[in-house]
């Protein structure tokens, strides 16, 4: 469990970096602000459901090494939930433009696996 929280670490200050650079262009470039706005919301969503799913995974194997023989399950539905809200927030606001939740909201999981790419290629 020690890399996986290694590797939220690192997506997630990844992530920061990224919202900072959304953040910079919706400031300076009025024509992107609505893309920026987008990959901004989308983003957080995507943060959120990144933190709600290593909460889960981490009870999983709680459970898993206790030997619980409980049904247990991942949260697909909370998560949609999240991500289906940054969709109907992004149509409510006129000025954040759809693409770029939908973008944002698969940040994390591209995130992830670049993170895992890149740190079996240093070892």
């Amino acid at each position: 469990m020690d890399e996986l929280a290694g590797r939220l670490k690192t997506v997630f200050r990844v992530a920061l970096l990224f919202l900072s650079l959304c953040l910079i262009v919706w400031i300076v470039y009025p024509p992107l602000r609505g893309y920026a706005a987008g990959l901004i919301l989308g983003t957080a969503a995507s943060l959120g459901n990144m933190y709600y799913l290593s909460v889960k995974v981490r009870q999983a194997s709680e459970y898993a090494v206790a030997g619980v023989k409980k049904r247990f399950n991942l949260g697909f539905l909370t998560r949609a939930a999240i991500a289906v809200l940054a969709v109907m927030l992004a149509m409510r606001v006129g000025d954040v433009e759809l693409f770029g939740v939908i973008l944002g909201l698969l940040f994390w999981q591209v995130a992830i696996v670049l993170s895992g790419i890149f740190g079996s290629m240093r070892r």
